[in-house]
């Protein structure tokens, strides 16, 4: 609720939230102590309050950023529950990282949140390979919505640093087992 009542949107000015990165870690150190093999409406209720805050300026620091991505490394690995939290838990977790890709929309932070996920796009379970290219896609379709305010391709260039590498991670999935990620 502070998250969104200070965003900008609904002020009429531009305030800073000089505690964001206080809560955010409180937060998070939150999540972490609960049994991280299930999923409750309490994680699902923290990753949303995370991507409000996030959405709040300044942009996260390189710092706070890393230890944000390292605690979403744990639902790209839990166990498939076919259920609404399951559901709302990665729509949380790509809105999340939709909101650390729309603070700074650059093709280094693109490239950076690839990175951090690309080894799960690697993973030996379906799932977890799933909700990982669930993610490229998510982030690619967000940067080109961004530069280009519909989401398609752009009729001139967007430069996409470490584009090479980004394809090198996605073209190994046009082969997946895994008819669901060969959509993707």
């Amino acid at each position: 609720m502070i998250g969104r009542s200070m965003h900008v949107s609904r002020l009429e000015a531009s305030v800073s939230f000089m505690q964001r990165d206080d809560l955010i870690n409180h937060i998070l150190r939150f999540l972490s102590t609960k049994d991280t093999t299930q999923i409750t409406t309490m994680r699902v209720l923290g990753l949303n309050a995370c991507t409000t805050l996030i959405n709040l300026e300044p942009p996260l620091s390189e710092e706070m950023q890393t230890m944000v991505l390292q605690n979403l490394h744990k639902y790209y690995e839990l166990p498939v529950c076919h259920d609404d939290l399951d559901t709302m838990v990665h729509t949380n977790v790509n809105a999340l990282l939709e909101s650390l890709l729309f603070m700074e929309p650059v093709a280094a932070t693109l490239a950076k949140l690839f990175k951090d996920i690309e080894q799960f796009a690697a993973s030996s379970a379906e799932h977890t390979r799933e909700r990982a290219c669930t993610s490229f896609l998510i982030l690619v379709r967000k940067f080109l919505e961004i530069h280009t305010g519909t989401g398609e391709l752009p009729h001139r260039a967007v430069v996409l640093e470490g584009i090479g590498h980004m394809l090198a991670v996605i073209i190994p999935r046009c082969g997946d087992s895994s008819p669901y990620i060969r959509e993707i």
